[in-house]
């Protein structure tokens, strides 16, 4: 009789199930608890909120929008560039009095490009954006103006600006509700206290798609508010200011956001605040900072 061969049958390995986004976001969650404890963060926001009760409710609301993107904040806090980030959302807001509400100001993540030791390198960042009823809360304030607003133009509106005449601007939507089509352009306008033309601030289609950030989510999920935030932000000059408004404190953070020099103004508000001047309390700790983790 011949030798029978006998074969093994061998189980196909078994592949792990891909974790659901809810579980991935629930693991983020965690760890950016661990990062945030693990570094010092919490200890320089307490620097920045020392003797003031509004900045400290400031820094709160930031670390609880920063919760809300939790995948973002562990890739924001695990180099020194994003956890500075984190710091310099908070000094612009206590700058210009503006909450993180998810309206007047947002800390929104940025994959940014910057030079070290000769080297470029890239991190994940949060940076301060202004939301449109931020912008118009603070130009509402400037005794001149007696109105301001931005709107997008569609393809399907009806449309006229003549720049030498801004207020003969017609500007209307189809009827109907019907689809307004593409953005094709946008403006600011400005009506001012003492009447005659208002001022006008517009921007190509082409001028606003060059703003378009391919490495922000903000801008893939909501690119009309962004577009909006983007004409105050770049008319923001053509609306009259006042010595010591908060519009032109506004105007100075926004420069330092955009020439990357947040980080020289929070580190010269650090460096005049000694850690002897960081009281610890083993009572009352209701006015501590401590991040308040949401729900997804």
């Amino acid at each position: 009789m011949s030798d029978q061969t006998k074969t093994e049958t061998v189980a196909p390995a078994q592949q792990p199930k891909p974790k659901s986004l809810a579980l991935q976001i629930e693991e983020s969650k965690g760890q950016a608890q661990a990062l945030l404890a693990a570094s010092s963060v919490q200890e320089e926001l307490a620097k920045i909120a020392i003797a003031d009760q509004d900045v400290k409710r400031i820094c709160n609301q930031l670390l609880r929008q920063c919760m809300r993107q939790p995948m973002e904040f562990v890739e924001v806090m695990r180099t020194p560039k994003g956890r500075h980030s984190v710091l310099d959302c908070a000094v612009f807001a206590s700058l210009i009095g503006l909450p993180f509400d998810n309206a007047h100001l947002y800390p929104v993540p940025f994959l940014k490009s910057y030079k070290e030791g000769g080297v470029y390198k890239k991190a994940k960042i949060f940076q301060p954006v202004v939301g449109y009823p931020g912008w118009i809360s603070i130009m509402h304030e400037q005794p001149e103006v007696a109105s301001v607003d931005a709107q997008l133009v569609h393809a399907n509106d009806k449309f006229s600006l003549n720049l030498a005449n801004p207020d003969k601007m017609i500007h209307s939507p189809p009827a109907g509700g019907a689809d307004r089509g593409e953005c094709v352009g946008g403006y600011l306008i400005c009506h001012l206290v003492k009447g005659g033309r208002p001022i006008v601030y517009y921007m190509t289609k082409g001028e606003l798609d060059a703003c378009f950030i391919e490495t922000s989510d903000a801008w893939k999920k909501h690119p009309d508010a962004m577009k909006r935030a983007v004409l105050f932000r770049r008319g923001r000059k053509q609306v009259p200011r006042r010595p010591g408004s908060r519009l032109l404190v506004l105007d100075q953070a926004q420069n330092a956001v955009e020439a990357g020099a947040m980080q020289e103004v929070t580190g010269a508000i650090l460096s005049r605040v000694s850690s002897s001047d960081v009281t610890v309390d083993s009572g009352d700790d209701s006015d501590a900072i401590e991040p308040e983790v949401m729900p997804a």
